[in-house]
Formats: structure tokens, C-alpha cells, sequence
């Protein structure tokens, strides 16, 4: 009879554990299709500004292009999106774009597995966005593939702007990087 008396307190907390879940889910389904929106526009943005770049000046000129411009298009893009935004590998090109934290590393190690967009959250309770980058495009090759696949002077150029680049050596469809965005 007693157990009788707990059985709707039972059943109550069962069900707000589960409406819990329901949230949960709802809100992670969110933060996968916010981030991927701002992702998406981002890579696009990216990319259509170093085609454009490759157009008028080839390759050296893309890579001065990225040097001076990639982290302005990406702030602009944070700034309008109220996110952080950033880009994160193992090989970076830039050193700011190193993977630094532990939730940087346990997505990474995430996305070379599957190649899927994951969000983390860190023992301070940010909530984090990441995509894959993956090399998809031949021309991404003129800058990141086989040093055989880059010109002379783009090497010298690499070089000389990004003294410390991991950034060669890249295949198609390889994993290049993640978009992060702290939510």
C-alpha cells in the first residue's frame, strides 16, 4: 500500500526526465541547424572570395588575399551571427586557427572518425558548433595539396607569410579543418 502512495511521484519524475530528453534533443537539433546555417554561409562566403582572388591573381595573390583577409570575413560573420566563430585543425596554416582546447581535441577526434558536424560542450558549460572542412575542391590543391601541385612562388609565398604552415600535403575529400562556433 505504501508503494502505491509513491507511484504518481514515480511516474511524474519518469515523465519529466523524458520531457527533459525531449528538450535536450530539441535544443541540440537547434544548435546543429544554427551552426550549420552560419557554417555553410561562411564556407561559401570563403570560398567565393578566394576563387575570386585565384581570378584576378592566381594563387600568390589568393594567398595574400587569405593572409589579410580570412579572419575580417570571419569576425564580420560572428559579429552579424552573435557567435564566435573561427576555424580549427591539427594543420593549421595560421597559428591561430590551432585546435587549443580539449573540446577542440575530443571534436577532432570526433570528426576524423565521421566526417559529421558534433556539438560539444566544455566543464565550464559553453556550448560549441563544429563542422567538418573537408577538400573538395581541386583548386583547394593549388594551396594545400602535394608541393608537386603547387607553384614555386605560392611555396615561396606560403612561406614567407605562414612561417610556421602544417597546411601542404592534403588529398581530395581529406579532412582540412572544422568551423567552430561558440553558441
Amino acid at each position: 500500500m505504501r508503494y502505491l502512495f509513491f507511484m504518481p511521484f514515480i511516474l511524474l519524475a519518469a515523465c519529466n526526465n523524458h520531457s527533459s530528453n525531449q528538450i535536450a534533443v530539441s535544443n541540440n537539433q537547434y544548435l546543429l541547424k544554427k551552426g550549420d546555417s552560419i557554417a555553410t554561409l561562411a564556407q561559401k562566403i570563403l570560398l567565393q572570395k578566394v576563387s575570386n582572388a585565384i581570378e584576378l591573381g592566381g594563387t600568390d595573390y589568393a594567398i595574400s588575399f587569405c593572409n589579410e583577409n580570412a579572419l575580417k570575413l570571419t569576425d564580420t560573420l560572428a559579429s552579424i551571427n552573435n557567435v564566435k566563430l573561427s576555424r580549427v585543425t591539427d594543420r593549421n596554416r595560421n597559428s591561430n586557427n590551432a585546435l587549443k582546447t580539449t573540446t577542440d581535441t575530443v571534436a577532432w577526434n570526433k570528426m576524423k572518425i565521421k566526417q559529421a558536424s558534433v556539438i560539444e560542450t566544455n566543464n565550464n558549460g559553453e556550448v560549441y558548433f563544429y563542422k567538418p572542412i573537408v577538400m573538395a575542391m581541386p583548386t583547394c590543391l593549388k594551396c594545400h595539396g602535394k608541393e608537386t601541385e603547387i607553384t614555386k612562388s605560392t611555396l615561396q609565398l606560403i612561406s614567407e607569410k605562414y612561417p610556421k604552415d602544417k597546411a601542404l600535403h592534403y588529398n581530395a575529400g581529406e579532412l582540412r579543418g572544422m568551423w567552430k562556433i561558440k553558441m
